[in-house]
């Protein structure tokens, strides 16, 4: 394992192009890795601009004297927004859903092909609609040339719906899920697996109607549409929501801050073991105590390595911090 070293701030030339505390420590922003560089877009502050860490994955490879380095780029044709989702296809970014700072709630899609330098968002065709396709605080996962979301809120309150939005014939329908069934929910996680991305895992959020915290955590397989409630121990202990559950590789996740039932940020990091759904605690958080927030993205760029970006946090600290994976240590 590394020291503590393993855990610092990202900083990239060409500092004066930073995205601001005002903008990504509110969140509300997207993050998304496309080739070498990694993608910011929106906050809760509004804004059509995009971030770009230009060489992200040379943050602590630079032996080649390739540095990463900041760009910004406003986006023509998108309204500003917040609590979307974004997904990449085909090395394009595409932004879905959200509300306005005016908290006007959102429901189209749009493609950004940023890796051509474009700044212009082109929107995505609607030939149908379903229920609820406006939606914010949802969580998404693009697979199989569809994009699945599930849960969040609009102006009818807590959403435990999953729809499906299908690029082929570009419709929206809903979709029924047989098994234990998800209860409605906004700022939970839904996580593909890396070795059978039809497969996700969901955990935690808010359910709104009796203002509690979530700790339950399911198992969603796309194919069969089934839905398996997951008994997690140390995992699903108490409720946690605006926190991130990232692979770490084909075998383990990690979950990371968050906000606990006191609405603190909740300090407690787990490694969740997908061989056999076991949790192990990690022990060193003091170590990268600067990095633990809530309301964050999480992007891994490299095999032992992610960049933990923006959210809400006690005190200032930088916005963005590389995490070696490497340097944990944990509890069995």
């Amino acid at each position: 394992a590394a020291d503590s070293d393993g855990c610092f701030p990202v900083y990239a030339e060409e500092s004066h192009v930073l995205p601001t505390e005002a903008n990504y420590f509110k969140a509300g922003h997207s993050l998304d890795l496309i080739g070498d560089d990694l993608h910011i877009f929106g906050s809760l502050s509004g804004g059509t601009e995009t971030f770009t860490l230009v060489n992200a994955k040379r943050v602590v490879d630079q032996t080649d004297e390739i540095y990463p380095y900041w760009k910004r780029a406003t986006v023509n044709g998108i309204k500003e927004r917040g609590a979307h989702i974004s997904f990449v296809r085909h090395g394009r970014l595409y932004i879905q859903g959200g509300y306005t700072p005016s908290h006007a709630m959102l429901g189209d899609m749009f493609e950004i092909d940023v890796a051509s330098g474009s700044s212009n968002a082109a929107p995505v065709s609607y030939s149908s609609l379903t229920l609820n396709i406006e939606r914010r605080w949802h969580c998404g996962h693009y697979y199989d040339d569809r994009l699945y979301l599930h849960g969040g809120w609009n102006d009818g309150g807590p959403l435990n719906d999953l729809i499906q939005f299908s690029f082929e014939d570009q419709s929206w329908k809903s979709i029924n899920i047989d098994g234990s069934i998800p209860s409605a929910r906004r700022w939970h996680v839904m996580t593909p697996l890396l070795r059978d991305e039809k497969k996700m895992i969901l955990h935690g959020g808010y359910d709104g109607n009796e203002k509690q915290l979530l700790n339950d955590a399911f198992l969603l397989d796309l194919e069969t549409m089934n839905s398996q409630k997951l008994n997690l121990k140390k995992f699903s202990d108490k409720g946690r929501c605006r926190h991130t559950l990232t692979n770490v590789d084909n075998k383990t996740m990690i979950m990371l801050g968050g906000y606990a039932n006191n609405s603190q940020i909740d300090r407690s990091i787990f490694i969740l073991n997908l061989e056999n759904l076991t949790c192990s605690q990690v022990e060193n958080v003091g170590e990268i105590y600067a990095g633990i927030r809530g309301g964050h993205k999480v992007s891994k760029i490299s095999e032992h390595g992610m960049i933990i970006a923006g959210g809400h946090v006690d005190g200032y600290v930088e916005p963005f911090y590389f995490l070696d994976l490497r340097m944990l240590k944990f509890s069995t």
